[in-house]
């Protein structure tokens, strides 16, 4: 049996009633044992390869470059930027800059769950640099 990865987004709360723009941070649950098993994420991948701008992934797992690079031809990596972090600190810090930059139509990371504050600035950023952000994580 397959278990799926369980998606969610970030709350999108307003105290005072108004209407908020998008989300634009979705936060992926992944399975204990489904870190090597990307088949799920791979045609999403393609699919957001088609936009002009850069795909960031942070902190990729080294299978899930081997199967991008086997599926794809040659120049499999030429749209795809990878950034490595020293710490968790440093890998939402990451995140949030490559969100914010405008170069990137979306930005993937695997990393540990983040507090309120930390998703909020994700929100924050994704929306200052239109662009989409998925964090992928063990519960």
């Amino acid at each position: 049996m397959i278990q799926l990865p369980l998606v969610e987004h970030f709350e999108n709360n307003d105290s005072e009633g108004g209407v908020l723009p998008p989300l634009r941070i979705t936060e992926i649950l992944m399975a204990p044992g489904m870190r090597s098993s990307f088949e799920l994420l791979l045609p999403m991948l393609g699919a957001l390869v088609k936009e002009k701008r850069w795909l960031a992934w942070i902190d990729p797992p080294a299978a899930l470059l081997h199967q991008w690079q086997a599926r794809r031809d040659q120049n499999a990596m030429d749209e795809v930027m990878i950034l490595r972090s020293k710490s968790p600190a440093d890998a939402v810090q990451l995140f949030e800059k490559a969100l914010a930059a405008g170069t990137c139509h979306s930005v993937i990371a695997w990393t540990d769950a983040l507090s309120s504050r930390q998703k909020q600035g994700l929100e924050l950023a994704a929306e200052q640099g239109n662009s989409f952000g998925i964090l992928l994580r063990h519960p």
